[in-house]
């Protein structure tokens, strides 16, 4: 049986920069209602901040902030007006296609596929335990969605498994964890010149 989404060739070709394109425009539709609290980087955070006995309890501002979606590398998409790097905006998901295996076995529909890796990488900021559950309701939202609905776009299937890494508290207080999924794309055909 042919697969519909997955059809070689085509008017318009499909590879690994068209899918990072389509996922984030995913991601950017998956988190458009979705809002976690920022603790704000330019408050100095007090010493004691994590001590229940703290008399008085520290204060610590609190904003709530949309999840920005990057591709690639937030490097290059941080940047001001000016053209200078600024700091990423947290919190985040930085859709980064890592891989690309291209096979010479062809499936049951005859085609020949390929296979890219791709990273979903969330960045979350926040003083206290809770930055721990703010990237694992990120990468659940992420791992519902894509498996709830694999097709990217008609042009790209999502293959399991879906492999899932929670960072510890090392980078404290960001916090960070990553989703890896395999996309099958249809594979270029050999073009063969006539003579």
């Amino acid at each position: 049986m042919t697969d519909p989404v997955l059809q070689p060739g085509g008017s318009a070709p499909f590879n690994m920069t068209i899918l990072g394109e389509a996922l984030v425009r995913r991601m950017t539709e998956i988190f458009a209602d979705f809002r976690l609290p920022n603790d704000n980087p330019d408050v100095v955070v007090p010493a004691n901040w994590n001590d229940p006995a703290a008399d008085p309890a520290p204060v610590i501002p609190t904003m709530f902030e949309s999840v920005t979606v990057y591709v690639g590398s937030i490097k290059s998409r941080a940047r001001g007006a000016d053209g200078k790097e600024v700091e990423a905006k947290f919190p985040l998901v930085l859709v980064k296609p890592r891989a690309c295996t291209d096979d010479s076995a062809v499936d049951v529909d005859g085609a020949q596929r390929s296979l890219v890796q791709v990273d979903f990488m969330i960045g979350t900021r926040r003083i206290g335990n809770d930055g721990y559950l703010d990237v694992t309701a990120m990468v659940e939202r992420i791992r519902t969605n894509l498996l709830r609905d694999p097709v990217i776009e008609n042009r790209a299937r999502m293959e399991l498994p879906l492999d899932i890494e929670i960072g510890d508290d090392e980078s404290f207080p960001q916090w960070f964890g990553v989703v890896s999924a395999r996309f099958n794309i249809p594979q270029p055909v050999e073009e063969i010149a006539n003579e």
